[in-house]
This record gives structure tokens, sequence and C-alpha cells, in this order.
């Protein structure tokens, strides 16, 4: 598509003009001659042949001279792109849209010299396909590869002439460049997602160093410093993430209060490890936007001089890994910013905050939590002065226990200097339970608060049964009633005694009881006799147990199966009487093995088998399997850790089975028994 000249001379009220194409060819010098009122121009679609019909077309200082705004997009740059660009840059326009451009000679830095700039320059989405915005990045990798004898990122300089020449004819120039002119008017700046070989480069450079203090490219720092609001999201577009350890990086010349930066925006540039301190003065940057990265750690103290940060929003990253590993500094993450009034933790897997997390932001007014997986509201809250908005949206909260309450109803405290506590907390979308008696104080106190934020009525929690229905004070009393259900049957029962049924009822209630505590009591009752027996020593066997074990086993029986077993047994039987039986103690020295595992068993009322691996690989622990199974003795089964139920011998097995069976368990370095040792000499007495 081409546009010949003079071709809308007679459009002269035109004050939009769009231009679409799939391929745009050419522009004549007078293409857009006499559209003095046009206020906007979009081109789009220009191929490489393109960029010099198109300076030819707007360079003149009457042609669109009242354009407020400029939009190039989808166009192909080559060698007059500073032309073209310097041609647009000297229109009145406000706006400057460049995004998805591609280039391989233009310099975009450079462009930012000229005396007049637009309000607002947007590149996101553009292709740099050479190895720089302008000479600053170049002449500071190349400084270092001189220093460390280190090529990097393609630049290699062979020769000493060569190396003269670039800094005489670069870093001279380039510094009396900068010096001299200043981006007065840019007050947006989008480079966004922005594809350039020099970030990529710089970062892997920067990647490999440590526990240094290194100074940013001056043309790095401009980028970020020139204009109010600055965007360089997704600039970074490389698999590795970002680590900088121990690093500090010195900006003070740059960015001080003499730069204009008010807002940065750093989304999705892979940042992971931030372990860095900018060395910089008084800041006049007031927002801070480090969202949608993989941060696990980010040093407290990473920008002291932003003493003016106003918003930091650090959501959609991986900060639950820095309050797991580093609790500590966790909470100390936003203490140097004291002016803070918003803080963005959303969607970062945080299971807890803090106590202390805010205690040196008093003038907080929004703090959001939304989308992690809290469960309690564990921070203190009485020092904030203006709160005004706390977001706990779509977290795991079923319940406030009397903690998280307290912590939240300080800001409606009588003392409190809030200037606002009416619908602070936001707490919808969270699993809230009314169904159990134990959440009722929290469902009375979250269907009568002032603190929650209502709007349109969207907080659900779960009834008994197991339907969601509106937190309010209907739930409160359907749940008061379910947790007073049980006391009204009673009541009923009572008044209703007088009728047969009822009557009936009653009886077989009572049978039923009566019938239960007697085979209690003479369950209790033939415990009781055979303790007397024990205690009077007229049992008919020697010991009350045996304990039939591996010797490999030793050590475990000694300290969690014998002595624990030994002092219960005494203290419920009331003798200090040796009552329990072990091989290696009670067997009588030169005798048979086979004779005294007879004789020992036969004296022993229960036999307590301890199962393990040891145990059904054993000879002698079989023969004595074996032959308390042929008395018919009692067993009482006892597994430590995991056995293979196929190395055990037929009889072991239908045993193993038929039996119930108590566990142990291991718990880190120690065993810890499935059962309490009272029901265990309950058992061993009953089986006598």
């Amino acid at each position: 598509m081409s546009i010949r000249g003079n071709a809308m001379k007679n459009l002269v009220n035109l004050e939009e003009l769009h231009i679409s194409a799939e391929y745009l060819w050419f522009l004549y010098k007078n293409s857009f001659a006499g559209l003095d009122k046009l206020t906007i121009l979009s081109l789009s679609g220009g191929n490489q042949h393109f960029t010099a019909s198109l300076t030819s077309a707007i360079e003149s200082k009457n042609i669109l001279t009242n354009l407020e705004a400029f939009s190039i997009r989808n166009t192909v740059l080559l060698k007059q792109g500073k032309k073209t660009v310097k041609a647009i840059i000297t229109k009145p326009s406000k706006s400057l849209d460049m995004n998805f451009i591609t280039t391989d000679e233009f310099n975009f830095f450079q462009s930012l010299w000229f005396p007049k700039c637009p309000e607002k320059i947007n590149i996101s989405f553009s292709n740099f396909n050479n190895e720089y915005f302008g000479y600053g990045v170049n002449f500071f990798l190349l400084r270092e590869s001189f220093k460390s004898e280190y090529t990097h990122s393609g630049f290699s300089f062979i020769s000493s002439t060569h190396k003269d020449h670039y800094l005489r004819s670069h870093k001279l120039n380039f510094a009396k460049r900068i010096k001299s002119r200043r981006i007065k008017d840019l007050k947006v700046l989008d480079a966004s997602y922005v594809s350039s070989p020099m970030v990529n480069g710089y970062v892997q450079y920067v990647l490999e160093l440590k526990n240094k203090t290194i100074t940013l490219p001056l043309e790095i720092v401009t980028l970020v410093s020139r204009a109010e609001i600055v965007n360089i999201s997704g600039i970074y577009q490389h698999y590795k993430t970002i680590k900088l350890e121990s690093l500090s990086v010195s900006i003070v010349q740059y960015f001080s209060r003499h730069s204009p930066t008010r807002e940065l925006i750093v989304k999705n540039n892979r940042l992971e490890y931030l372990d860095v301190t900018f060395l910089c003065s008084e800041s006049k940057l007031e927002k801070l936007d480090l969202s949608s990265n993989v941060i696990e750690f980010i040093h407290p103290n990473m920008c002291s001089c932003c003493t003016k940060l106003l918003e930091i929003n650090l959501s959609s990253n991986n900060l639950f890994k820095m309050a797991e590993r580093n609790y500590s500094l966790f909470g100390q993450l936003i203490s140097s910013y004291q002016n803070l009034k918003n803080v963005i933790l959303s969607s970062n897997k945080l299971s807890e905050i803090p106590t202390e997390m805010f205690h040196e932001n008093m003038y907080l007014e929004q703090i959001d939590l939304s989308s992690n997986v809290l469960t309690k509201i564990s921070f203190n809250l009485g020092h904030v002065l203006n709160l005004k908005t706390i977001n706990l949206r779509n977290n795991r909260i079923s319940v406030l226990d009397q903690t998280s309450l307290t912590n939240i109803q300080i800001l409606n405290a009588p003392s409190s200097k809030s200037s606002q506590s009416f619908g602070i907390l936001k707490i919808n979308d969270n699993p809230i339970l009314c169904s159990e008696c134990k959440t009722l104080p929290f469902i009375k106190w979250l269907a009568s608060t002032s603190l929650v934020e209502r709007s349109g009525n969207n907080i659900f929690c779960k009834n008994h049964k197991g339907t969601r229905i509106h937190a309010d004070q209907n739930a409160a009393e359907q749940l008061q009633e379910e947790c007073d259900k049980p006391e009204r049957i009673k009541n009923v029962i009572i008044l209703s005694s007088v009728i047969p049924i009822a009557a009936t009822i009653l009886i077989v209630i009572s049978i039923c009881t009566w019938l239960r505590y007697r085979r209690y009591r003479l369950r209790r009752g033939k415990i009781e006799e055979k303790i007397k027996l024990i205690q009077r020593n007229q049992l008919d066997t020697r010991f009350v147990v045996f304990l039939s074990y591996s010797s490999e086993d030793t050590d475990f029986l000694n300290e969690y199966v014998y002595n624990p077993l030994k002092i219960r047994l005494q203290e419920k039987l009331q003798t200090e009487r040796d009552i329990i039986c072990l091989g290696d103690r009670h067997f009588q020295l030169g005798k048979p093995i086979n004779d005294e595992m007879v004789q020992t068993l036969q004296q022993s009322a229960v036999v307590l088998l301890l199962f393990s691996r040891n145990f059904c690989s054993s000879e002698f622990c079989r023969m004595e399997f074996d032959h308390a199974l042929f008395m018919k003795k009692p067993f009482i089964v006892m597994v430590k850790g995991e056995i293979d139920i196929n190395d055990m011998v037929p009889s072991m097995q239908e045993v193993f089975r038929r039996n119930t069976r108590l566990l142990w368990e291991r718990d880190g370095n120690i065993f810890v028994m499935k059962t309490s040792w009272d029901n265990v000499i309950f058992s061993i007495l009953e089986l006598i």
C-alpha cells in the first residue's frame, strides 16, 4: 500500500487517522499535507523499505502541526530509524507509541537526547536485534572485558588500537551528550517486554558476580530514572532465573532526589533471589512493582534510600520460601519503608505472617494478603493509624481463633486511632465453617461486626448439611439452634416420660445401660480378683507376662517395652515382685534352652510377642512361639516398624492376621506406641 502526495489535502477537518496494512510500502513528501487538525496518527504494517519514506512524509515543520499522539506499530526500522524518530519527536505530540517494532540499526537511547520529548513513550514488545540501546552498556561490558580479560556476550576485541579508538570515539562523546542533555518532559516510559541481546547479556554478566560493589551503566540507569513512570516488565528474556547474591549496586549519581521517577514496574523478569542493596541518595520513588516474578528472597534493605515509598507490590512470587528459610528477615521485609501506605503480598503461598511484620509501618492504609494459605491473623495491627483495608480473600480461613479476633478487634477499640474502621476486613472466598459449635463465637462475631466488608453479601460458610449459606445473622441463629438441639432433645425426653412409648424407650435404655454397666463391673471385678491373687502371690503362674523377642532388639525392648511395662504393672498391681519374664534373665545357666523355654512359658500367664524382622528370622524366637502356641497361651502382639508377613512361618502368620496388633512407629529418631500403656495393662490382666 502507498499514499500519494496531497492524497488527503481535502480532509482538512480530519482529527484521527488510522492506517493498518499487511504491507505499507511507500509514503511521499506531501502524503499528509492538509491534515492540519489531525491529532492522532496511527500506522501499522510498514516493511523495511518504509522507514525512509515515512521520514520524508513527516519531517517538514508545516506537516502535522497539531499532532498529539503518534503510533507506529508492527514496523521494521533500519538505518533511517533515528531520522524517523527525530522527525516524530519534533512534532508537538504528547504520546509516542512504537510497540511491536523490529530494528537492527536503530539506537533508541539516542532518540531520548532530543531537546523536546513526548510525555509518553511506548516501545513495548519491540525487538532491538542489535547489541545495544545506545553506547553505555556496550562501553561498560567493554571496560569490564579489558579489566578482567573476559569476553562476554559476543564482545571480543583483539587489538589495543581498536580499544583506544573505541574509548575515544564513544566514551567521551557519550558522556558529553548525556551530561548536556536530559529527558525533561518524559512522564511515562513503557519498555515492557522489549527484546534485546544487550539486556540478557548484561544480566548474565552480573549473575557471575558475588560479594562485590558495582556501578550500573549510565544507559540502563537512565532508562529507569528519567521518567515519572517506568515499565520494564518482561525485559529479561532468558530461561535462567536472576539470582543476585551479596551485591551492592551504586546508582547514587543517577537515582537521587533529582530523578523524577515515582513509579517503577519490574514484573515478569524471572527475579528469584535478590540479596542486593542499591546505594543511592534520597529517592522520589513512590511505587515499586516486583509482582509476577519468582522471588524467593529479597533483602529487607534492598532500597534503604526509598524513604518516600508509598506502595510495594510483591504479589505472585514465592515468598513462602523466604518465610520458611529466613523467618526473621521475612518479618523485616518492609521495615525500611516507614511511609508505606499499600503493601501487596497476595499469591505467595504464605501460611503465616510474623507478629511484628508491620510494626514499623504505622501509616499503612491497605494490606493485601489475598490468595495465600493463611488460616489465622497472626500479625499485630494496634499501632497502625489509618488502616482502611486488610484483604484476606481466598485463603484457608475456616475459623478465626481468639488470638486472631483480638488482633483485628483492636482496630475497633475506643483507643484505636484509626480514622476508619468500618469494613476494613475482606474475608470472602474462604472455606468458613458454620457447622461446628466451636465456630459459634466466630460466626456470631462475623455476623455482627462492622469491621468486615460486606458489599454484595458475598461471605459464605458451610453449614452442618454441607450447604453454602450466607455468613450472616441467620447462619449464626441456625448454628445456635444446632448447638442447642441436644439439650432440647433431652428436655423433650424428660417432659415426655409420662407417655408409654417414651417410658418404654427409657426402660429399654435403662436396661441396656444397666447390662453394659453390669458387664463392665463383672470385667472390672474379675480384674480386681486377679490383681488380689497376684498381690498375694496366689496366681497359678509365677510370671504375669513372658516377653518373647529377638536378642537383636534388646536395646529397643529395654528402653521402650520392658522398663515402662515393669513400672506401670508394679504401680497397677502394687507389688515390687518380679512379674515379667525375660529369657536372658530367667533361664537357668547350664540347662538346655528348649527346657528352659518350656518351663518359663509354663510359669507365665500371657505371652507378649515383639514381632520384628529380626524376630521373624530367629530360630529361637520361632521355638518360643511354637511352644507358647502349643500350650495355648494368650498372645499380645507388638509390631516394631515394618515387617514382611512372608518372612513368617504359617502358624505365625495366622496369629498375626487373627490378633489385634500394637504398633511401634518411628518418629524421627524415636519410636512411638500407637496406644496407651493403661490399655496394654488392662488387656494383659483381662487375658490372665
